[in-house]
C-alpha cells in the first residue's frame, strides 16, 4: 500500500506511509520529504488539514503509534548531551530554526515556550545555558532571569537574552545590566556567535 502526496517545499510526490517523522521541537511533528528533507511542520494550515483530511487509516495508525511513544522521545527520556541549553521561544519557526543553528554544537537542547515552563525544565535539567528570545510575551524585563537565579541549584546558570533592539555597545551594557542577562546575542541567531557563547561561558 502507498499513499503519495506533494511536498509543499519542493512539490517533489513521495509515500507517506514510509516517511520518517521529523523531529522538530513542536508538539506534533510531521512528514519528511525524502526529496528535500523538509517536513510541513512551517506549510499553512490549509495544508495540514487538507494532507490529514485524506489520509488513510494506515497512516493515522502511524501517527497514533508515533503518539503512543512519544513520552519515549521527549528530553529527559533517554540522557542529554552536556552541556544542556535551554530555550524559551514561543514562535515556532524560530524555534525549529534555532533548533537548525544550536543542533550541531554538540550540546542537549530543550525548549520552552513561556517563561513558567522555563523554570520547571531548568529545574528538572539544570541547563548551563539559558536564551531567551525578547518577543516571549510574559518575559517581563528582569523578572525572569532573577526568578530562575533564586532557586537552589539554578544561580549559576547563565542567561543570554536573544533580541534584535540592541546595536551599540552602551544599548547592550544597559540592557545587559537592567535585565540582569549574561549576554545579548543578536536575532537571527547565528551558529558561530552561540558557539563562541556556549563555549566561552561554559568554560
Amino acid at each position: 500500500m502507498t499513499t503519495i502526496t506533494t511536498c509543499y517545499h519542493c512539490q517533489s510526490p513521495y509515500d507517506a506511509l514510509v516517511a520518517s517523522w521529523c523531529d522538530c521541537p513542536v508538539g506534533d511533528p510531521t512528514l519528511v520529504c525524502p526529496s528535500c528533507t523538509s517536513c510541513f511542520c512551517l506549510a499553512t494550515t490549509g495544508y495540514k488539514e487538507g494532507f490529514w483530511q485524506v489520509a488513510p487509516d494506515e497512516l493515522w495508525r502511524r501517527r497514533a503509534e508515533r503518539d503512543a511513544t512519544a513520552d519515549e522521545l521527549v528530553p529527559g527520556a533517554t540522557p542529554l548531551s552536556r552541556p544542556v541549553v535551554l530555550v524559551i521561544c514561543s514562535d515556532l519557526a524560530e524555534r525549529v530554526e534555532t533548533k537548525r543553528v544550536l543542533g550541531g554544537l554538540g550540546c542537549g537542547l530543550v525548549f520552552a515556550a513561556t517563561v513558567d515552563q522555563s523554570l520547571e525544565l531548568a529545574r528538572k535539567f539544570r541547563p548551563a545555558l539559558l536564551i531567551a528570545d525578547d518577543r516571549v510575551d510574559d518575559l517581563e524585563g528582569s523578572r525572569f532571569a532573577r526568578a530562575l537565579r533564586t532557586e537552589t541549584g539554578l544561580a549559576g546558570t547563565k542567561i543570554a537574552l536573544l533580541s534584535s533592539l540592541y546595536r551599540t555597545a552602551s544599548q547592550r551594557e544597559e540592557a545587559l545590566s537592567r535585565l540582569a542577562v549574561d549576554r545579548i546575542l543578536t536575532r537571527p541567531l547565528v551558529a558561530d556567535e552561540a558557539g563562541h557563547l556556549i563555549e566561552a561561558l561554559l568554560s
